[in-house]
């Protein structure tokens, strides 16, 4: 593959803390109202597949994940997850994906967090 590359980063109030080589760990646990987001700008060729591991553990129905794919916004996971998520490359280019840990003002459940492990780019 020519040019394929992969950046992660994260800003903002709460940004998502690297915790490994390979993990990332969103920044806003008992922060009220409150939201941390991870970015992974990728360049890719058609035909290629970004994956992550995705760890989600957060008051059922109220705090969790959205996956936003060059602005097109997933529904809300949350609850105890562990899932592995993957997206195909259409075609040759760039592309942005964030995954926010959203937060509402009440309740912190489980680890009050999520975390992203192992991005590929194949």
């Amino acid at each position: 593959k020519k040019n394929s590359e992969v950046v992660t980063y994260s800003d903002g109030a709460y940004p998502w803390i690297q915790t490994s080589s390979d993990t990332w760990m969103s920044g806003n646990k008992g922060e009220g109202n409150t939201e941390s987001t991870l970015t992974i700008k990728i360049e890719h060729e058609a035909g290629q597949m970004l994956s992550f591991d995705l760890e989600v553990s957060s008051e059922s129905g109220y705090d969790g994940v959205v996956i936003s794919v060059n602005g097109a916004a997933s529904s809300l996971i949350s609850g105890e997850q562990n899932l592995k998520r993957m997206f195909k490359c259409k075609a040759d280019g760039s592309s942005t994906i964030t995954v926010t840990y959203r937060k509402d003002g009440s309740g912190s459940y489980g680890e009050d967090c999520a975390i992203v492990r192992n991005i590929r780019l194949e």
